[in-house]
Parts: C-alpha cells; structure tokens; sequence
C-alpha cells in the first residue's frame, strides 16, 4: 500500500535525489509553507494530518555525496586545530577562537531581523482587524491565514476577528471557542494502490501514485504534494522518450499548481524530464496554492503523464467558511441579539432596520441601511481597523479602550509627545493632543520648550533691530542681515557672486599683460560661450573660489534630486524586507550559531 514516510527531521540543506536507476525510497511528506513563518512539518496517519512545528534536531547527511562533504569538512577542522595547537594547563590542545565580529554590526543585524518579524506580523494582523473581516466568521477566516475568529458568548468587544497568536497574547478568547481551521491532507487508503501492483482487472499496472490526494486549505497556504511514476512501454508500442505532466485546466478554479522533477539528479521547475527509460521511476512534486476565496465549492484537477492513459486526482476543498455559520447551529431571535436578530458563531445578526453587537442601534438614526455599513462608520476606510484596533464601535461611534486615546476613531495617543531633559510631556508647558504639543501662552516648539519673551533678542526695545525675528531666545535674521542681534549688513549671495567674477576676470587680464598669452582672454573676444571654462584658466581670488557658479548649483541639484516614482524599482518597505530578510538568513543566524560558545563564555 502505499504509504509516505513523514520524518519530524530537518531536510538538509544539499539533498540531491536519487539517481536514475537506483533503488527508490518512499515518498517524502507533504509540505506546508507559509510565508515569515517557521517551517512546518507534518505528522499524519492515512485518515489526518495534523502540523507539527520542527524542533531544533541536528541535520543528517541522506546521501552518500554529504557524508563525504561531512568527513572532509571534520578533517580541514583537525588539522586547523593542529596548526593552531597550544599548551595549557593540562596539555591538552584548545579549540579555534570564533571569528570574531564587531558587537554594532551584530546588533544591527538583530534590529533588522526584528523590525522585518515585526513588519511581516504587523501587516498580516491588519487583515484580520479591518471592517471586512469583522462581518462574519467565514470573512474572518477568508482575510488571512493568520485570522482565528472568536465564538465565545462572555468576548467582551466587538473585534470578534483578529490573528490567532493576538488572542493567544491577552487571552480575551477561550481556547475552546476560537475557530481557525487548519489545512489538512488526506490519502485514503482504499482509493490508492501501490506503485507497480495491478487494479482489479489483474492486467493494468499502477504506474503512478498516489490515486487520490484530498486538500482541506485555508486562502494563502501552500500545499507540496509528492508524486511517483513507474515508466513502462506502452501497450500499443508505441515509444515515450521525455517523461511530461499533464493536467486538466485549474486557473479558473481558484487554485494555482506548480510543477518539479526529480529528473537526472537535479529538481527542476517545470513538467518535462527528457531520456526517460523503461522501469525507471520518477518523483514529482505539485505545488498546490489557494488564492482566495472566489471559488469556495470542491475543485477537482487530473494529474496524469504523457503516454500513461490512468490519472490521479487532486480535490481541493477551500476552507472559507465556518461550521457554526451552518443553520442548525444558529440561535434564531436570541436575547443576547434583542429578539431582534440570529445569534451566529457569537455575533448578532441583525434583522433588517437593526445594528449594533446586540442589535440595539436603530440604522434610520445614522443614515445607513445595512449594520454593516453601520460598523464602517468606525473606520477610516474598507480595510482599516475598527477604531484603529483600540476601541469597540457602539452604534457607529467609537469607544476608546484608554483616557488618554481620542479621535473619532481612537487614532490619536494623548501620551505620544515630545519629553523635554527632565522627562516632563511637553516640557510641563503644555499639553499633549493627538501626539503634538499644545504650549500655553508664552511658550513654543514641539516640546514647549522655547520661552516667546523677545527680551533677550531686544536692544534698547528694539527686537533684533527690525531685521528678523526672535526665536526661542536667540535672533534669527532676515536675508542680508547677521551678527546676535541682526545689526550687521551681509552682502546678498547674488551680489558677492558678481564681484567675485569680476575680481576673476580682472586678475586674468593682469596675467595676460605680464605674460602676453591669450590664456587670459575673455570668452567673449574668442569667440566661446563657456565662460567657466575661462575661469578655470585664470587665477582666482579666495572669495570667487569660494561662491558655486550657477552652472555648479545646478549640478548639485541635480545629483541631489530624488529619483521619480517610475524609475524606481522598489518601495522603501519592500527593499527593507527583502535586504533584512537576506541579512537575516545569510548572516546573522549562521553567526550566533558559529559563536554560540563565545557568548556563554562572555556572559560567564
């Protein structure tokens, strides 16, 4: 029969597949991905699979090839330490010192690692907080595959809807009612024969397996199911040189399936391995991905191979609803809804006119039609957090979980203002609305701290000698004026730039009456237009070298200047994710593994 063999081991990093014509092993598990998540493993008997997350167990060489690596690898470790051998106490030879590695760069590289941690789940959770989600249990769990939806009648809120490890955190939900279905795999073992055994006419040959696969997938995750194939001639005679996958059309279903072979000692993505013999066999592998939920019924996709007339079925079930959604677990006109409504996986749905978590809200009152348009007035737009995700909505208004929040959707923070050095909000001076500073009379700045008496800016009770104005205690002038209390006249930046050409050119011409070249000549007597050019030639004086040229400004401008949205390839966020993720995975973990020891012996 056929039977995966599911490991709880971390597949090493150079696996290699058998070679063609070696004996086969069994299949390997089946494999669910989700993104910025830890891998996750399976454990399953034909009847259920259940996930399992990997433990820290030490890697395994599975081939030939990485024992050889493994064994080559300790001997270059034995002689490094007998080159760097050195006596101790007891004569015996020390290990290597770790590489060592500067303690900023390690701490930038963990700030990065958890800035990306914190980003990934921050943007993941504000799918489950947004208004389309809070509607019901099947569009919590159709949001994200992180959302878990709470049934629990005691859940006092209104956001019923939020990711699995938030409810986790604060224990707002009991276990038991909290609903978050997990993907599950199915190989039923009466539907599938194994490979090279005959159907029930004793003459056709199983030459791939398995049979039948059935999926039970929440939106988002990735699903790797293992296939193998026995090749034989055809019985017509007719002769398959290149193994091929066929499927039947699957895109409008709502599912995508990617393919890869194991085809000459290499996995490769696609569907063909070309040169394939008889008796051969061949692993393959579909990728199978639940978009959305567009298509919510059962999708059926035939897998077969190119010259083998039997095919195997995948089935995949989406799971975007929720079991208590069914009628027969519906509370109809229940008293916690007002006998105005249906008590459903916990939440009141409200008859026609009504809204509200109790249907206690009457819609004409606040202009909408629908409660759900009656949630929305509790949010900044479609997928926002209801109340930015710090307070319940009651009948369309916001009820913050904190004083000091405010705002008509609990956006603003009355406690997120500037501290001045003695850790006083606003410097003690003011405040603190919606993360600015309100100052008193008398004092300004973001943190209040500058005091508006134009005493110390005033000579003879004239402030900054009506050439500016006072600023936090000190002057600051007008264009062409400087000095403490603006009385000192500058020259304009256009005016300094015209004399110090003139000095330029002057001293130029000297040169050319002592020397007689015509290195001194003006632009203009030959004929040229670049007068930068004639400037570079002659001498300067200290204050035309000093001033840029306008042609000089305009350079720096441009290479200052900011590239335009179409020319650039990434956002900010993506390059942040992408650099810290490659950082993250490259360098930083490796690093703490290698120097593991060298910490213990630090903090001892």
């Amino acid at each position: 029969m056929f039977s995966p063999t599911l490991s709880v081991q971390r597949p090493p990093i150079n696996h290699k597949p058998n070679p063609p014509g070696a004996a086969a092993s069994s299949l390997p598990p089946f494999a669910v991905n989700r993104p910025f998540k830890p891998q996750l493993l399976v454990s399953a008997t034909f009847e259920r699979m259940n996930f399992v997350q990997s433990e820290d167990l030490p890697i395994m060489p599975t081939s030939a090839t990485t024992a050889m690596e493994g064994d080559a690898a300790e001997a270059q470790m034995s002689k490094r330490w007998k080159r760097r051998r050195h006596s101790g106490g007891d004569g015996m030879a020390q290990p290597p010192e770790p590489f060592p590695v500067p303690p900023l760069r390690v701490l930038f590289l963990l700030f990065l690692c958890l800035s990306e941690a914190a980003l990934a789940q921050d943007e993941s959770r504000q799918k489950c907080l947004s208004a389309e989600a809070s509607k019901s249990c099947g569009a919590c769990i159709a949001s994200s595959v992180e959302c878990a939806w709470c049934s629990d009648l005691r859940f006092n809120g209104t956001q019923r809807c939020d990711a699995k490890w938030a409810f986790a955190e604060n224990e707002r939900c009991a276990v038991a009612q909290l609903y978050s279905p997990n993907t599950e795999i199915k190989v039923a073992p009466q539907h599938n024969l194994p490979l090279g055994s005959r159907r029930a006419d004793g003459v056709t040959v199983i030459q791939l397996e398995p049979q039948q696969v059935e999926i039970r997938m929440k939106p988002g995750d990735i699903v790797e199911v293992p296939f193998r194939y026995l090749h034989k001639l055809p019985l017509s005679g007719y002769e398959v040189r290149d193994f091929t996958i066929q499927t039947s059309e699957f895109r409008s279903l709502g599912i995508d399936i990617e393919f890869s072979v194991e085809c000459n000692g290499e996995r490769l993505t696609g569907r063909v391995c070309p040169g394939v013999q008889p008796e051969q066999k061949i692993s393959f592998y579909a990728k199978v991905t639940l978009s959305d939920c567009s298509r919510p019924n059962l999708a059926a996709v035939s897998v077969g191979i190119y010259g083998y007339n039997t095919v195997s079925a995948i089935f995949v079930t989406p799971l975007c609803g929720c079991e208590c959604e069914h009628g027969r677990q519906q509370e109809r006109h229940s008293p916690r809804c007002s006998y105005m409504g249906n008590l459903v996986c916990g939440k009141c749905q409200c008859d026609p006119g009504k809204g509200g978590e109790r249907c206690e809200c009457d819609l004409d009152k606040y202009g909408v039609s629908n409660a759900d348009e009656l949630i929305g007035l509790c949010s900044e737009h479609k997928k926002a957090p209801i109340c930015s995700g710090k307070g319940q909505c009651s009948c369309g208004r916001c009820q913050c979980h904190a004083s000091y929040l405010s705002g008509r959707y609990c956006e603003c923070d009355n406690t997120n203002c500037p501290l001045n050095v003695e850790g006083r909000m606003c410097g003690g001076r003011g405040a603190c609305e919606c993360g600015k500073c309100i100052c008193e009379h008398g004092y300004s700045g973001d943190d209040c701290a500058c005091d508006d008496d134009p005493a110390p800016c005033a000579e003879n009770g004239v402030v900054c000698s009506n050439n500016g104005f006072c600023e936090c205690g000190k002057c600051a002038c007008n264009v062409g004026w400087t000095g403490e209390r603006c009385g000192i006249s500058a020259p304009l930046p256009e005016e300094s730039a015209g004399v110090g050409a003139i000095t330029a050119t002057e001293s130029s011409g000297e040169n050319d009456d002592d020397g007689g070249g015509t290195v001194g000549t003006t632009a203009e007597e030959n004929g040229e237009d670049d007068v930068g050019e004639d400037r570079e030639e002659g001498p300067r004086t200290e204050e035309a070298d000093l001033l840029p040229t306008q042609t000089d400004g305009a350079e720096n401008a441009a290479e200052m200047a900011p590239q335009s949205d179409a020319t650039a390839p990434f956002s900010t966020p993506s390059l942040f994710l992408f650099w810290s993720t490659a950082l993250c995975t490259t360098v930083f973990l490796p690093f703490l593994r290698n120097n593991r020891r060298s910490f213990a012996e630090a903090d001892g």
